[in-house]
């Protein structure tokens, strides 16, 4: 693959203070290795939280990429001949940490994610190599349509909340809800809205129980 360089930058706030705040950003460049181009790809992350007393804790943490790579795999045309394509693919995530103590023998924890991303494939290229030949930039070639589209899209919504109760020493009780969500797969190509409603969606609850025995 042609070279990269790349280039990384971080802010923090002092993590003890009621509010603090944490940002990163970097920057990644490929160069151009005909007939490959030249790809570029970023990433910021940030996290708010609030913790206006011992017992209550907020997070608010997001992200988003845009990835690109020059080149990936999409299909075996037969006869060791192969079909590649560079792929863009954006991503971005949304998560909620939230932590109560209700006393100091019982607590609650939510956490949510949202996350979504695709991906779309072009221009392509065609590659005659044996498995495990190393494929050299000039036994590229321009390649067609491959047979489905390789393009991809997600999108997925976790859930859960947490009730532990230590109701006497080294015994606890834990009840757990989780919800799964995934979008549906027919959506068009775009980070939001994921359409989660028409999907598929699972909800577990838990529980569990343990008792210390002490002679």
């Amino acid at each position: 693959m042609p070279g990269a360089r790349g280039l990384e930058c971080w802010a923090a706030s002092d993590h003890g203070r009621m509010v603090w705040a944490e940002v990163n950003a970097s920057r990644s460049w490929g160069f151009a290795r005909a007939p490959l181009p030249a790809t570029g790809s970023w990433n910021a992350a940030a996290t708010l939280a609030l913790r206006p007393h011992a017992r209550f804790e907020t997070q608010l943490i997001g992200s988003y990429s845009e990835s690109a790579w020059p080149l990936r795999f999409v299909e075996d045309l037969g006869g060791n001949t192969w079909l590649l394509a560079g792929l863009q693919s954006p991503a971005l995530s949304v998560t909620l940490r939230q932590l109560v103590v209700l006393t100091p023998r019982l607590t609650l924890q939510l956490y949510a994610q949202l996350f979504t991303d695709y991906g779309t494939y072009g221009p392509t290229y065609t590659a005659v190599g044996s498995p495990g030949q190393v494929i050299g930039y000039g036994a590229l070639q321009a390649g067609g349509a491959p047979s489905s589209s390789p393009d991809f899209q997600d999108a997925q919504l976790n859930l859960s909340v947490v009730m532990r109760w230590e109701y006497r020493l080294g015994s606890t009780l834990y009840v757990v809800y989780t919800h799964d969500a995934a979008g549906p797969t027919d959506r068009a190509l775009a980070l939001w809205p994921p359409e989660l409603s028409r999907g598929p969606a699972t909800d577990t609850l838990l529980v569990k129980w343990t008792w210390y025995w002490s002679r």
